[in-house]
Formats: structure tokens, sequence, C-alpha cells
């Protein structure tokens, strides 16, 4: 098997704009702790589906779709919402210098510049309506009242700390706690950002890694990382130390974790994966589910909260000559994970550059390589 990647569809170009800032940890009062879901109890191995080809349903006519045009002048790239009426977006100038991250308002139309891009677009965690934090292995920003009230690039932080140089940064900026991935070693670390206590978790052969919530850490691991076998995801509290294993086979992996909810997290379940982006898995924590899904004729696809938007044709891709051309349509669908259904919600769309979804999964904003679109319930 050769080694891990995480395909085009879970990786946000990052830009970087070379400002520095001080590492420090942001602690939340326990009043403002997010109630952890009573549902999730997490006390046994994570039940496993496959999905293959889902019966799609054509419900377009419930739904409009309309060119957006209220973002000009600029290159943009739409990050992710924040609620179903604000979402934000990565603008450069025409050529593809000073990148910002911007907010955009669907009720209002306003659009407030945040802060100069440097990464830390992949993982969301949501505060409240104006306390919000994006972080990645880059970068960890979090944002109050549309400024920035803590900004911490791991590269600043890694030159203070050499001996982490080789280790993945994963962040919670709720609970000020890190998790240290050494790729080398293939272990994980638990600690803070000022290294005031670092405790090593008792498991081996770690390749990925992400938070769940404030207390819960989910993994990917293999029994015999050299060989690859024993392929498991595994849940741990880093409160009481609980644990559990499950197994998924040795012919699916754990990769490219991402988080924008405390119910849901989409990965890449298939090994050095370059072809069609068909495949994806989500762990379901309130069903306690993992679910490998298996798409047809996917051009495109994308997973937020408990939506994945896929971009499909009707016809099979030739996807030599589909690489040689941005022209062609698509069928704009969306699968809710929640209720399992599968739906056409426009069709006849110019190829997608970058589609996101509100959490309630009334709207989309749809970026092609020519316009912009808003697709919503009529």
């Amino acid at each position: 098997m050769r080694r891990l990647v995480i395909p085009f569809f879970f990786i946000i170009l990052l830009f970087f704009s070379g400002c520095n800032s001080v590492p420090v940890t942001q602690e939340i009062p326990p009043d403002q702790t997010v109630n952890q879901k009573d549902s999730q109890t997490f006390s046994g191995e994570f039940t496993l589906e496959n999905i293959s080809a889902p019966e799609l349903t054509d419900q377009s006519s419930n739904y409009i779709t309309e060119e957006f045009a209220d973002i000009q002048g600029v290159i943009w790239n739409p990050l992710c919402f924040l609620d179903n009426d604000r979402f934000l977006y990565l603008a450069t100038n025409l050529d593809y210098t000073d990148p910002w991250v911007y907010c955009y308002n669907l009720k209002t139309g306003k659009a407030d510049k945040l802060y100069p891009s440097e990464g830390g677009f992949v993982n969301l965690f949501v505060q409240d309506n104006d306390c919000y934090s994006m972080t990645d292995g880059t970068a960890l920003v979090s944002i109050g009242n549309n400024r920035v009230s803590n900004k911490i690039l791991f590269k600043d932080w890694k030159q203070k700390h050499p001996q982490y140089e080789n280790c993945d940064v994963i962040a919670n900026p709720r609970n000020g706690k890190v998790i240290l991935l050494d790729n080398n070693a293939h272990i994980c670390l638990l600690t803070d950002l000022n290294l005031e206590k670092t405790v090593e978790l008792p498991f081996k052969g770690v390749y990925s890694t992400n938070w769940i919530d404030d207390n819960r850490i989910i993994l990917g691991a293999f029994d015999n990382f050299e060989n690859r076998e024993g392929s498991a995801v595994i849940t741990y509290n880093v409160q009481n130390e609980f644990t559990r294993k499950t197994y998924i086979g040795n012919d699916k992996f754990f990769i490219g974790p991402k988080r924008d909810s405390d119910q849901y997290c989409g990965f890449v379940c298939l090994d050095d994966y370059h072809g069609p982006p068909k495949t994806l898995g989500v762990v379901d924590y309130a069903r306690n589910k993992i679910i490998f899904f298996d798409f047809e004729n996917i051009a495109d696809m994308s997973f937020q909260h408990h939506w994945i938007i896929t971009a499909a044709t009707e016809e099979p891709i030739d996807w030599e000559a589909w690489g040689r051309t941005t022209e062609g349509t698509v069928c704009l669908c969306v699968y809710d994970v929640a209720t399992n259904s599968y739906v056409v919600r426009g069709k006849d769309l110019p190829r997608s550059a970058g589609m996101i979804i509100s959490p309630d999964g009334r709207t989309i904003v749809y970026k092609t390589f020519e316009k912009n679109y808003i697709n919503r319930e009529k």
C-alpha cells in the first residue's frame, strides 16, 4: 500500500501573507462550554455501513438556482457557512495577491473583511453567533464580533518548540488543548499551546486524528503500521480516558478527518486515491455509525454538517477528456446523512469550482469557473 494522502476535495488552497502572532492558550469559561449530546454514549464499537450508488430523486422543481453576483472585483472561493445566513470566503486580488478572509451576510448583502489569510480553514468550532474559530495544521484563528481575538501560526510555534517540528498540530480553541501527532513515531501527545503539561496517549500506529468535541478525540491507527494491518478508528475521552476501538477493514482508512460540528466527521476512506471523487466516509456520532459512501458519476463532492454535496453527471465521466476543459454541465445534488435521502436540486449547471451548504441545508453557494450561483428552496 502506498503512502497516505488527502485527496483534493478535502484540501482548500492555503495562502500565506507573513503575519506573526504570539501563541496563547484560549480558555472558554465553564458557563460558555458547548453542551455535549446526551445521545452520544460512545459505549460500544461503531456499526459499519456501506452505501453504494444511492437512489437519486429529482426535486429540482422545489428549488431555484439564481446567479450570485454580489462579490465582484476579486478572485474568491467559498469556505464554509457559519450559520444559515453567513458564510466565509477567501478572496484575493485579480493577480492572486493580498489574500483575506471575509464574512458575507446573505440577509444584508454585506461583506466584512476579517483577517489576512494564513491558513486555518479546515475545522470549524462555533461558540455562538458572534464567536467562532477556524483551525487546521497551519493556523488557529478565533473571531469575536467580526474581529480577530486570537491568532496562532503553527510554523511560528514550531520555531519556538523545534522538538515538535515533525508533528501535526490539532488544536481545540474551546478547551485550549492540543493534540500533537508525531508523523515519525506515529504517536499522539496531549498538551496545550503553552506546553504546561504533555502526556503521551496510549496508542501506536496513529496516522490521523481530530477533535470530536471538547472532551473526545477520534483517531485513525494501524495495529501494525509498517505492514498497514489492523486498520481501526479509535475514540478517546481525554477526561476519563475511556477508549473504544472499531476495526474497519484493511482496505479502508481514516484520512483527513474534517469537522464543522460535534455530530459528524467526514473523512477520506481510500488510500492514495487519485481517481474520481466518488467515495467518502462519514462518522455519525449520534447513531454510532461509520458510513462508507460510493457514489456514481461524480465530478465534485464536498461534505459539511450532515450534507454531502455532489456535482453529478448523467453518464460516466471520461476523465481524460474531462480534465482537458472546464466545459460541460452537471446536476447539483445533496445527500442527507441524517435521513438517508439523495436529491437533485439543480440541473444543467456549469461545472463546479467550489460549493458550500448552510447548516439547515436550504442554501447552497455554488461557484463555477465563469459565474456563481445561489441554490435555495422556493
